[in-house]
Protein backbone atom coordinates (compact mmCIF):
# COMPACT_ATOMS: atom_id res chain seq x y z
CA UNK A 1 0.00 0.00 0.00
CA UNK A 2 1.34 3.20 -0.65
CA UNK A 3 2.24 5.31 2.19
CA UNK A 4 3.42 2.06 4.18
CA UNK A 5 0.24 1.34 5.60
CA UNK A 6 0.71 -1.55 7.66
CA UNK A 7 -0.08 -5.51 7.33
CA UNK A 8 -2.23 -7.58 9.54
CA UNK A 9 -1.30 -10.66 9.31
CA UNK A 10 2.26 -12.74 10.01
CA UNK A 11 2.38 -16.20 8.07
CA UNK A 12 0.56 -18.92 9.91
CA UNK A 13 -2.33 -16.36 11.10
CA UNK A 14 -5.43 -18.26 12.47
CA UNK A 15 -8.49 -16.66 11.33
CA UNK A 16 -11.01 -17.00 14.00
CA UNK A 17 -11.13 -14.01 15.98
CA UNK A 18 -11.32 -13.62 19.51
CA UNK A 19 -12.59 -10.46 21.98
CA UNK A 20 -9.88 -8.78 22.97
CA UNK A 21 -9.75 -6.14 25.75
CA UNK A 22 -7.60 -3.10 25.59
CA UNK A 23 -6.98 -0.78 28.50
CA UNK A 24 -4.58 2.25 29.39
CA UNK A 25 -3.32 2.25 32.83
CA UNK A 26 -0.98 5.31 34.40
CA UNK A 27 -1.04 7.77 37.29
CA UNK A 28 -4.37 9.68 38.13
CA UNK A 29 -1.94 12.99 38.65
CA UNK A 30 0.84 13.80 37.25
CA UNK A 31 3.37 16.99 38.35
CA UNK A 32 5.26 19.19 35.80
CA UNK A 33 8.97 18.36 35.61
CA UNK A 34 7.88 14.74 36.97
CA UNK A 35 8.34 12.01 34.28
CA UNK A 36 5.28 9.15 34.29
CA UNK A 37 4.71 5.80 32.03
CA UNK A 38 1.17 4.78 29.92
CA UNK A 39 0.73 1.12 29.41
CA UNK A 40 -1.60 -0.21 27.45
CA UNK A 41 -2.60 -3.45 27.64
CA UNK A 42 -4.26 -5.85 25.23
CA UNK A 43 -5.59 -9.19 26.96
CA UNK A 44 -8.62 -11.25 27.32
CA UNK A 45 -11.32 -11.10 30.04
CA UNK A 46 -10.15 -13.95 32.13
CA UNK A 47 -6.84 -12.46 31.99
CA UNK A 48 -8.24 -9.10 33.36
CA UNK A 49 -7.35 -9.61 37.47
CA UNK A 50 -3.96 -10.63 36.35
CA UNK A 51 -3.31 -7.52 34.45
CA UNK A 52 -4.91 -5.09 37.24
CA UNK A 53 -2.91 -6.73 39.50
CA UNK A 54 0.31 -6.26 37.91
CA UNK A 55 -0.64 -2.21 36.99
CA UNK A 56 -1.53 -2.20 40.87
CA UNK A 57 1.97 -3.25 41.91
CA UNK A 58 2.93 0.10 39.97
CA UNK A 59 0.56 2.52 41.34
CA UNK A 60 -1.24 2.40 38.14
CA UNK A 61 -5.18 2.43 37.54
CA UNK A 62 -7.95 1.79 35.30
CA UNK A 63 -11.26 2.49 34.61
CA UNK A 64 -12.56 0.93 31.02
CA UNK A 65 -11.65 -1.01 28.66
CA UNK A 66 -12.57 -1.17 24.95
CA UNK A 67 -13.08 -4.63 22.99
CA UNK A 68 -12.55 -5.62 19.38
CA UNK A 69 -12.70 -8.97 18.08
CA UNK A 70 -9.36 -10.07 16.82
CA UNK A 71 -7.87 -13.14 14.93
CA UNK A 72 -4.38 -14.47 16.38
CA UNK A 73 -1.29 -13.22 15.09
CA UNK A 74 -2.83 -9.93 13.86
CA UNK A 75 -0.21 -7.35 13.94
CA UNK A 76 -2.03 -4.01 15.86
CA UNK A 77 -0.47 -0.34 15.40
CA UNK A 78 -1.15 1.63 18.83
CA UNK A 79 -0.33 5.40 19.33
CA UNK A 80 -1.06 8.30 21.63
CA UNK A 81 -2.22 11.41 20.65
CA UNK A 82 -1.68 14.23 23.45
CA UNK A 83 -1.33 17.46 23.26
CA UNK A 84 0.08 18.01 26.38
CA UNK A 85 2.13 15.44 26.91
CA UNK A 86 6.02 14.39 25.02
CA UNK A 87 5.61 10.91 24.38
CA UNK A 88 8.98 9.07 24.00
CA UNK A 89 8.24 6.62 20.55
CA UNK A 90 4.28 7.26 20.33
CA UNK A 91 3.83 4.44 17.63
CA UNK A 92 4.20 0.51 18.39
CA UNK A 93 3.45 -2.74 17.04
CA UNK A 94 2.16 -5.33 18.73
CA UNK A 95 1.51 -8.81 17.25
CA UNK A 96 -1.73 -10.55 19.17
CA UNK A 97 -1.17 -14.34 20.04
CA UNK A 98 -3.36 -14.60 22.70
CA UNK A 99 -1.11 -13.40 25.71
CA UNK A 100 -1.86 -10.37 28.03
CA UNK A 101 0.78 -8.14 26.63
CA UNK A 102 1.58 -4.26 27.22
CA UNK A 103 4.04 -1.46 25.52
CA UNK A 104 5.13 1.29 27.65
CA UNK A 105 4.86 4.84 26.35
CA UNK A 106 7.41 7.00 28.77
CA UNK A 107 6.04 10.99 29.44
CA UNK A 108 6.61 13.81 30.69
CA UNK A 109 4.40 17.29 30.97
CA UNK A 110 5.15 19.71 28.46
CA UNK A 111 5.61 23.17 29.92
CA UNK A 112 2.89 24.56 27.77
CA UNK A 113 0.64 22.99 29.79
CA UNK A 114 1.52 24.96 32.86
CA UNK A 115 -1.88 26.26 34.59
CA UNK A 116 -4.23 23.94 33.31
CA UNK A 117 -6.09 21.54 35.74
CA UNK A 118 -5.92 18.46 33.58
CA UNK A 119 -4.29 16.47 29.97
CA UNK A 120 -6.18 14.95 27.98
CA UNK A 121 -5.38 12.39 24.69
CA UNK A 122 -6.37 9.56 23.18
CA UNK A 123 -5.06 5.74 22.41
CA UNK A 124 -6.03 4.66 19.15
CA UNK A 125 -5.53 1.17 18.04
CA UNK A 126 -5.38 0.25 14.47
CA UNK A 127 -5.35 -2.99 12.47
CA UNK A 128 -4.16 -2.34 8.58
CA UNK A 129 -4.30 1.22 9.38
CA UNK A 130 -7.79 1.37 10.16
CA UNK A 131 -9.03 2.47 13.50
CA UNK A 132 -10.30 -0.72 15.66
CA UNK A 133 -10.66 0.52 19.08
CA UNK A 134 -9.82 4.00 20.89
CA UNK A 135 -9.79 5.12 24.46
CA UNK A 136 -9.89 8.96 25.90
CA UNK A 137 -8.58 9.80 28.71
CA UNK A 138 -7.78 12.22 31.13
CA UNK A 139 -5.27 12.78 33.80
CA UNK A 140 -5.52 15.89 36.56
CA UNK A 141 -2.44 18.07 37.04
CA UNK A 142 -0.88 18.40 39.95
CA UNK A 143 1.36 17.04 42.88
CA UNK A 144 1.54 13.71 41.57
CA UNK A 145 2.01 12.26 45.18
CA UNK A 146 -1.29 13.13 46.95
CA UNK A 147 -3.60 10.48 45.76
CA UNK A 148 -1.73 8.16 43.26
CA UNK A 149 -2.09 5.08 44.94
CA UNK A 150 -6.02 5.51 45.58
CA UNK A 151 -7.27 7.38 41.86
CA UNK A 152 -7.41 6.33 38.61
CA UNK A 153 -7.19 7.36 35.33
CA UNK A 154 -10.03 8.52 33.87
CA UNK A 155 -10.94 7.08 30.46
CA UNK A 156 -13.64 6.11 27.68
CA UNK A 157 -13.71 3.42 25.53
CA UNK A 158 -14.95 3.32 21.93
CA UNK A 159 -15.64 0.67 19.60
CA UNK A 160 -16.98 0.60 16.05
CA UNK A 161 -19.05 -2.25 15.05
CA UNK A 162 -20.44 -0.70 11.48
CA UNK A 163 -17.58 1.53 9.43
CA UNK A 164 -18.17 3.32 6.27
CA UNK A 165 -15.45 3.71 3.39
CA UNK A 166 -15.54 6.88 1.58
CA UNK A 167 -12.57 6.53 -1.26
CA UNK A 168 -12.46 8.24 -5.07
CA UNK A 169 -12.63 5.21 -7.58
CA UNK A 170 -8.97 5.51 -8.83
CA UNK A 171 -7.88 4.63 -5.05
CA UNK A 172 -10.15 1.43 -5.27
CA UNK A 173 -7.56 -1.27 -5.38
CA UNK A 174 -5.43 0.69 -2.47
CA UNK A 175 -9.09 0.79 -0.51
CA UNK A 176 -10.20 -2.53 -0.93
CA UNK A 177 -7.13 -4.43 -0.25
CA UNK A 178 -6.27 -2.54 3.18
CA UNK A 179 -10.54 -3.52 3.97
CA UNK A 180 -9.65 -6.80 2.75
CA UNK A 181 -7.27 -7.10 5.47
CA UNK A 182 -8.78 -5.55 8.30
CA UNK A 183 -11.27 -7.95 7.48
CA UNK A 184 -9.40 -10.84 8.05
CA UNK A 185 -8.30 -9.51 11.15
CA UNK A 186 -10.99 -8.59 12.98
CA UNK A 187 -13.77 -9.96 10.34
CA UNK A 188 -16.55 -8.91 12.96
CA UNK A 189 -16.40 -4.99 11.68
CA UNK A 190 -18.78 -4.38 9.16
CA UNK A 191 -17.36 -2.06 6.33
CA UNK A 192 -19.65 -0.38 3.74
CA UNK A 193 -17.83 -0.07 0.03
CA UNK A 194 -19.98 1.07 -2.38
CA UNK A 195 -18.83 -1.90 -4.71
CA UNK A 196 -19.78 -4.35 -1.98
CA UNK A 197 -23.35 -2.54 -1.25
CA UNK A 198 -24.48 -0.57 -3.65
CA UNK A 199 -26.54 -2.75 -6.71
CA UNK A 200 -28.03 -1.35 -9.93
CA UNK A 201 -31.76 -0.07 -9.46
CA UNK A 202 -31.00 1.10 -5.85
CA UNK A 203 -31.25 4.82 -5.08
CA UNK A 204 -27.94 4.94 -4.15
CA UNK A 205 -27.22 8.58 -3.09
CA UNK A 206 -29.64 8.19 -0.30
CA UNK A 207 -28.30 4.89 0.14
CA UNK A 208 -24.80 6.31 0.68
CA UNK A 209 -26.46 9.00 3.61
CA UNK A 210 -27.95 5.87 5.25
CA UNK A 211 -25.33 4.59 5.41
CA UNK A 212 -22.84 7.24 6.52
CA UNK A 213 -25.48 8.08 9.31
CA UNK A 214 -25.74 4.93 10.86
CA UNK A 215 -22.25 3.94 10.92
CA UNK A 216 -20.05 4.11 14.13
CA UNK A 217 -17.16 5.29 12.32
CA UNK A 218 -16.35 7.22 8.73
CA UNK A 219 -13.00 5.92 7.47
CA UNK A 220 -12.01 8.65 4.96
CA UNK A 221 -9.09 7.45 2.27
CA UNK A 222 -7.43 10.34 1.48
CA UNK A 223 -5.57 11.39 -1.60
CA UNK A 224 -5.39 13.84 -4.84
CA UNK A 225 -8.00 11.75 -6.25
CA UNK A 226 -10.18 11.89 -3.50
CA UNK A 227 -9.74 15.86 -2.86
CA UNK A 228 -10.79 15.95 -6.64
CA UNK A 229 -13.76 13.98 -6.13
CA UNK A 230 -17.24 15.67 -5.89
CA UNK A 231 -18.65 12.35 -4.41
CA UNK A 232 -15.79 12.21 -1.34
CA UNK A 233 -16.32 15.65 -1.15
CA UNK A 234 -20.19 15.23 -0.36
CA UNK A 235 -20.09 12.14 1.90
CA UNK A 236 -17.23 14.05 4.25
CA UNK A 237 -19.23 17.23 4.13
CA UNK A 238 -22.29 15.14 5.07
CA UNK A 239 -20.12 13.04 7.89
CA UNK A 240 -18.47 16.29 9.47
CA UNK A 241 -22.53 17.85 9.41
CA UNK A 242 -24.20 15.14 10.69
CA UNK A 243 -22.15 13.43 13.51
CA UNK A 244 -19.20 15.94 13.94
CA UNK A 245 -15.62 16.24 13.51
CA UNK A 246 -14.61 12.73 15.71
CA UNK A 247 -16.79 10.89 13.77
CA UNK A 248 -14.56 11.16 10.70
CA UNK A 249 -10.95 9.38 11.17
CA UNK A 250 -8.24 10.09 8.48
CA UNK A 251 -6.42 7.43 6.45
CA UNK A 252 -4.18 9.44 4.14
CA UNK A 253 -2.81 7.46 0.63
CA UNK A 254 -0.49 10.12 0.25
CA UNK A 255 1.46 12.49 2.75
CA UNK A 256 -0.39 15.48 3.87
CA UNK A 257 2.59 17.37 2.24
CA UNK A 258 1.24 16.30 -1.25
CA UNK A 259 -2.21 16.38 -0.61
CA UNK A 260 -3.75 18.81 2.04
CA UNK A 261 -6.60 17.71 3.62
CA UNK A 262 -9.29 19.96 3.61
CA UNK A 263 -9.48 22.59 6.07
CA UNK A 264 -12.74 22.16 7.91
CA UNK A 265 -11.22 18.47 9.18
CA UNK A 266 -7.81 20.44 10.08
CA UNK A 267 -7.71 19.28 13.36
CA UNK A 268 -7.83 15.80 12.91
CA UNK A 269 -4.12 14.24 12.41
CA UNK A 270 -3.81 13.27 8.79
CA UNK A 271 0.45 14.01 8.73
CA UNK A 272 0.90 11.83 12.08
CA UNK A 273 -1.12 8.82 11.31
CA UNK A 274 0.38 9.03 7.64
CA UNK A 275 3.75 9.21 9.55
CA UNK A 276 2.55 6.20 11.55
CA UNK A 277 1.62 4.19 9.25
CA UNK A 278 5.30 4.29 7.88
CA UNK A 279 7.46 3.71 11.35
CA UNK A 280 4.42 0.73 12.11
CA UNK A 281 5.15 -0.97 8.69
CA UNK A 282 8.71 -0.96 9.50
CA UNK A 283 8.87 -1.97 12.97
CA UNK A 284 5.80 -4.95 11.78
CA UNK A 285 8.31 -5.80 8.72
CA UNK A 286 11.16 -6.26 11.19
CA UNK A 287 8.69 -8.66 13.48
CA UNK A 288 7.93 -10.60 10.69
CA UNK A 289 11.52 -11.00 9.60
CA UNK A 290 12.08 -12.48 13.56
CA UNK A 291 8.98 -14.61 13.24
CA UNK A 292 10.12 -15.89 10.34
CA UNK A 293 14.15 -16.55 11.80
CA UNK A 294 12.61 -17.86 14.48
CA UNK A 295 10.13 -20.58 12.23
CA UNK A 296 12.86 -21.47 10.66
Amino acid sequence: MRGGGPVTLVPGAEIKPEPVLFSIYGPPRIAAGSPFTLDVWAFLKKQRDKVDALATRLGQKAAETATANIARSSVLALQIYAADLDIQDPVRPVTWNGQETFESFECGLKPSAAGRFEADGKVVITLNGLLIASLDFWIRIGHAQTDAPQGQLNQTAHRPETAFASYASADRGEVLRSVQGISKGAPNLDIFVDVDKLRSGNDWEKKLYAYISTSDIFYLFWSKAAAASEWVTREWQYALREKGIHFIDPFPLESPQVVSPPKELGTLHFNDRYLMFILAQEQIDTLKKQTAQTAG
